[in-house]
């Protein structure tokens, strides 16, 4: 809530659905996790890819998730490539106790696209069990962003698009249309986080699989950060590492050499990140996936 502190977790409970769920600690220290809700459901042969974020300007929080529906068959078998992934948004005005948006206590639908998930593993080790998502909230005045994997059908390659979610002035958000934030390319593990300058600058973070080495036929990966000053319409893309895996396909469908997911804060006009590279040319004397960090700051 915006008066006071509190600590939300998101978490997927299998028993159902899965149903998506958040606890929340209201304002105590330690935390005591007095509030357990439901914020809607996912479906299909996918993980759910949960993803919180708080508007810093009222205090709402937003929970973000995947669904694949089981009345198409390709999300009814975990092997299918691609599979139909459609992305929910709810929200909570009170502290996590309800949760709702657009009259909808379950959330509203934001995107949908195809997406490699889990399998094929993303640059052939790197299974995507969790999720291809992730939303932030303008801090300068409270837009809505989603990030989502969007493969093209024409090409295979598994793009990221965004979309952006602005109020409908009746207290409820309406959806924009979606903006492709990378070429053709197979991009997966995005992060977003959004500056607080004039332009409300975008920033994603995402790796890219260029394809096997053909020396040694290890997958080769490159870490990117993308900012728009445009409200996502269009990005400007840096390198941040190219680097070799350390491994090749193991065989095992839920080897996981990346892992699940990035991280990527902003805070001002500065832009925290870390991201799953290799530690090599940072100094590691064997090559192994290291916590690679960074920063970068955006004009004011």
């Amino acid at each position: 809530m915006q008066s006071q502190d509190d600590v939300y977790v998101a978490y997927d409970n299998f028993d159902g659905a899965p149903d998506m769920r958040i606890a929340v600690a209201p304002g105590s220290d330690p935390p005591d996790f007095t509030i357990d809700s439901l914020a809607g459901f996912s479906q299909g042969l996918v993980n759910p890819g949960q993803r919180l974020a708080v508007d810093p300007n009222n205090g709402a929080v937003y929970t973000l998730f995947q669904q694949c529906p089981t009345s198409v068959s390709n999300c009814n078998n975990i092997a299918a490539d691609p599979k139909t992934i459609h992305w929910f948004l709810n929200r909570s005005t009170d502290g996590g106790h309800t949760w709702t948006l657009n009259g909808s206590s379950t959330g509203v639908q934001v995107a949908s696209g195809q997406s490699t998930q889990p399998q094929p593993k993303f640059g052939t080790v790197n299974a995507l069990l969790g999720g291809v998502d992730h939303v932030a909230v303008d801090p300068n005045n409270s837009d809505v962003y989603v990030v989502f994997g969007n493969r093209d059908p024409s090409t295979t390659n598994n793009r990221l698009s965004i979309v952006r979610l602005t109020s409908d002035g009746k207290g409820g958000l309406k959806i924009g249309r979606p903006h492709f934030v990378t070429g053709q390319v197979q991009a997966a593990l995005p992060s977003m986080a959004i500056a607080k300058n004039s332009k409300g600058s975008i920033g994603i973070l995402y790796i890219v699989f260029n394809g096997l080495d053909q020396k040694t036929g290890f997958p080769t990966y490159t870490a990117k950060l993308a900012i728009s000053g445009d409200h996502g319409v269009t990005f400007k893309t840096k390198k941040l590492e190219r680097f070799l895996s350390p491994a090749k396909d193991s065989g095992d469908q839920r080897q996981r050499v990346l892992g699940d997911y990035e991280q990527l804060k902003a805070v001002g006009t500065t832009f925290y990140g870390v991201f799953p590279g290799n530690g090599v040319p940072f100094g590691r004397p064997f090559a192994n996936i290291d916590p690679i960090f960074f920063t970068t700051t955006v004009a004011k």
